[in-house]
């Protein structure tokens, strides 16, 4: 706003009701109290436009440093009047807000017209009621002017308060507009503002910011899938190459832990062998006499064996001979009740079979007596063929039996004599056997007294000279035993040893298989958490 003119307007307005009240000031105690009136009203709205341009002014001053970042905002704001901060940060936003006016100033200049226009009717009225009341009371020329003179100067009255009231009126309402055109000026920059420099901040700008955010991810995004994918592959590419390095790192290390297996086992091997050799000598030489006495005994033994076994083999010779003579008697009277048996029963068969057809042709007859009494004419026809049919069957019934008796017969007396040569054949080999193992027993019983003759003697000649070098040197003997048994000693105490270094070592093989295989489980779970870690890549990429 123009502050020349707004001042002078506002000056020019207080003066003329400053200069219609003084000249009311002991005259008219009413006037004095409508100019007074209008000049608080006055006042009061100039008031109000004084606080409403310093406002307008602080947002010119503000927009000269318009803050550039949005966080930024809220302390800028905080420059600016109360009753501009909502209004100004809606219009940033974008929202199409206007600037706050002034409320009271307008009503106020509608307001200082009424007061004077009241002054007025208040002054006629008073002027009216004078001339009236001198009209009536009066008389006399003169005192009819001098009472006519008093109402015609409250026109004055009237008039002027009319005149203060149009005059504020007037300068308040030119003040308002000229506030006002200052508040648009302010609206209009601000706006400029907003769509030039305070553009980032507004709530449009930034999604536009947005949209196109969006539409270069949107556009970024088959590069970055195709940059997924060729991470992928060769995220996988390099774990098919990790797991082959760790694949055959573990076969060269199993290869070497194989190959020094062997050689620690040959080692072993060769060192119990060396070991188990010589406590093999070692106790051979110890228990050599042990043997002799042994071999002494076992001759002596089976002398008494030789002898015993001679008269077990007659034994069992004298009882099998025996038992067989037996069996051959007890199958023999076995064939000779059974073939009884089946003649009784073939004959209790032919009897059965016999009275059978008895009974039947009995049976027959009388139920032909019975028909001959119902059909005379074909009796002698059905009885003929009856009897024949009787008599075929009769002597189809007996051949069969006989028939079947024979071949039973033969039946049996073949069994039998096939029996009695498998019988003899049997025995035929039963007894050329038992011979043939009794000349291989003899002829072995025979070796063995040779053998354990000669043994015996050698046996009787290393103990006479052993007991003529006992007898020559006990001590020494016993020096000797002494010697073979602190060796027996030292050599079981060298197989514990080696019986103990072998354990050692096949616990730290065990140890040595017990850290490949972790290390294994361990290569395995890196290679798992390689392919887990790209595939949850992979699904990453994929959602996004």
């Amino acid at each position: 706003m123009n502050r020349v003119m707004g001042g002078t307007a506002f000056a020019i307005g207080l003066a003329v009701v400053c200069w219609v009240g003084a000249g009311y000031i002991g005259a008219s105690p009413l006037a004095v109290a409508v100019i007074a009136a209008i000049g608080a009203i006055y006042l009061a709205g100039a008031f109000e436009l004084w606080r409403f341009d310093r406002a307008t002014n602080a947002l010119h001053r503000a927009l000269q440093a318009v803050p550039e970042e949005r966080s930024q905002l809220d302390a800028w704001l905080e420059r600016l009047p109360s009753t501009l901060r909502n209004a100004v940060r809606l219009r940033i936003d974008g929202e199409r807000v206007g600037l706050p006016g002034p409320v009271l100033a307008p009503y106020l200049v509608g307001l200082l017209v009424l007061l004077g226009m009241l002054g007025t009717f208040l002054g006629m009225v008073l002027t009216l009621h004078g001339a009236v009341a001198a009209l009536e009371t009066s008389t006399d020329l003169q005192a009819i002017r001098a009472a006519l003179a008093a109402p015609v100067k409250g026109l004055g009255f009237a008039f002027g308060t009319s005149v203060a009231g149009v005059a504020a009126s007037a300068m308040l309402g030119l003040v308002l507009a000229l506030c006002r055109r200052a508040r648009l000026g302010a609206a209009q920059r601000l706006d400029a503002q907003i769509a030039g420099s305070m553009r980032s901040l507004s709530f449009a700008y930034r999604r536009e910011r947005v949209f196109d955010a969006l539409a270069s991810q949107a556009a970024a995004l088959p590069e970055l899938v195709a940059k997924l994918e060729a991470m992928s592959t060769q995220i996988e590419r390099q774990g098919r190459e990790t797991g082959e390095r760790l694949l055959a790192g573990q076969q060269r290390f199993h290869d070497a832990a194989r190959r020094d297996h062997s050689e620690l086992a040959a080692s072993v091997d060769a060192s119990l062998k060396t070991s188990l050799a010589e406590s093999a000598r070692l106790a051979g030489e110890a228990i050599r006499p042990a043997v002799t006495e042994t071999m002494a005994a076992i001759a002596s033994q089976t002398g008494e064996l030789q002898s015993r076994l001679a008269a077990v083999v007659e034994r069992q010779l004298d009882g099998l001979s025996g038992r067989f003579d037996t069996s051959v008697a007890a199958v023999t009277q076995a064939w000779t009740a059974a073939l009884a048996s089946h003649e009784l029963s073939s004959e209790k068969l032919g009897l059965q079979l016999q009275q059978g057809l008895t009974g039947w042709t009995d049976g027959f007859e009388r139920r032909s007596i019975a028909l001959l009494d119902g059909v005379a004419e074909r009796s002698a026809a059905l009885l003929a063929a009856i009897g024949e049919s009787a008599s075929a069957l009769q002597a189809q019934a007996a051949s069969a039996d006989r028939a079947r008796q024979a071949e039973f017969a033969q039946t049996l007396e073949s069994m039998a004599a096939s029996l009695g040569s498998e019988w003899a054949q049997l025995t035929a080999r039963s007894l050329a056997d038992q011979q043939q193992a009794f000349r291989s027993l003899g002829d072995s019983v025979r070796d063995i007294a040779q053998t354990t003759q000669t043994q015996a003697a050698g046996t009787v000649a290393e103990v006479a000279r052993l007991l003529e070098s006992a007898a020559a040197a006990p001590r020494a003997a016993a020096e000797v035993v002494e010697a073979l048994r602190n060796e027996l000693s030292a050599s079981i105490a060298r197989d514990n040893e080696l019986l103990a270094e072998r354990s050692r070592i096949l616990e730290a093989l065990g140890t040595l298989t017990a850290g490949a295989a972790q290390a294994a489980a361990e290569q395995r779970a890196a290679v798992e958490g390689l392919v887990n870690a790209s595939a949850s890549m992979l699904e990453r990429a994929g959602e996004r």
